[in-house]
């Protein structure tokens, strides 16, 4: 109910008229009432922008709870803090460093903390909102570690986009073909258990970057998702069939928050999940196809 509760109030009292310039980081036409204080930003392209707001607070190992109001009006023009973890081995691989263009922030046990991006705003329209968390296996990540988790215009244009900075409470199946058969399995378990339709794709564009050699890895998917093919082009190579995959996939994503229903213009059908079907969408430029594993069951 927390978590309801402070993103609703997020988004209600942002100025009623937006910028004409291109980017304004001004206090006074940024500024927001929060359930815990008022913030500023800035506007990028006519998308309000608020980055590191404390949705909670939590001592190590303990729950969290509500974050401690603030007084004055809090700056949220940066990444906030993140969680205490490891160090990043990958930096020692300049190709792998190339392709994930990391940014491991500051760490602090102070690390719970919301990015918003949002371009509609007291207009009287309803929109969903798009709610994303980073993953990391519960042992690394951040949400802002890769380019592709910027919230870029063209997400935000119709729905409002969060993404939280904790480590992974949501994971989403992707790429690896070796974790296939455990995401038939969780998915079998939640169409077993009723509820809202569940969808499963497959993300196998291969990269071009760095002669192919990372095909379709970790991560892949995620600028394709939220538009950031070519702000990620060290990840997707920033093709033409790159960008046009990524205008289908971020379509998707938003139709799916909107309706429920990923189904795309530019896509085939793309059927829920059955244990009988299996359906599964495979995403890949220059065409994305649907595959099922077996045939559906006849109707006696």
């Amino acid at each position: 109910m927390m978590k309801k509760t402070i993103i609703t109030s997020m988004l209600m009292v942002l100025p009623l008229w937006a910028s004409a310039q291109l980017f304004d980081s001004s206090t006074e036409t940024t500024k927001a009432q929060t359930q815990y204080g008022q913030v500023a930003g800035y506007i990028e392209s006519g998308v309000y922008t608020y980055k590191g707001i404390p949705y909670a607070q939590a001592e190590r190992f303990m729950p969290a709870k509500e974050p401690k109001s603030w007084p004055s009006i809090r700056s949220c023009r940066h990444w906030g803090t993140v969680c205490p973890q490891g160090k990043n081995n990958g930096w020692r691989h300049d190709e792998t460093a190339f392709f994930y263009q990391w940014n491991d922030g500051y760490q602090d046990e102070d690390c719970l903390r919301l990015n918003i991006w949002t371009k509609g705003l007291n207009d009287g329209k309803k929109r969903p909102v798009l709610f994303w968390l980073h993953g990391g296996g519960y042992t690394s990540g951040n949400g802002q570690e890769h380019p592709g988790y910027d919230g870029s215009e063209r997400i935000s244009n119709d729905i409002p986009l969060l993404i939280g900075s904790t480590l992974n409470e949501l994971s989403t199946p992707k790429e690896d073909e070796s974790v296939r058969p455990a995401v038939i399995r969780q998915t079998t378990i939640r169409c077993e258990d009723g509820g809202a339709p569940v969808y499963v794709y497959l993300s196998a564009y291969q990269s071009p970057t760095m002669d192919g050699r990372n095909h379709a890895c970790h991560n892949s998917d995620i600028p394709f998702f939220f538009n950031n093919v070519v702000k990620s082009a060290q990840m997707t190579g920033a093709t033409k069939e790159a960008i046009a995959l990524g205008d289908k996939m971020s379509n998707a994503l938003l139709n799916f928050a909107r309706t429920g229903n990923p189904n795309a213009k530019g896509l085939p059908h793309w059927p829920g999940f059955t244990p009988e079907t299996e359906a599964t969408m495979r995403f890949d430029a220059p065409k994305s196809t649907v595959t099922t594993q077996k045939a559906p069951k006849k109707q006696p």
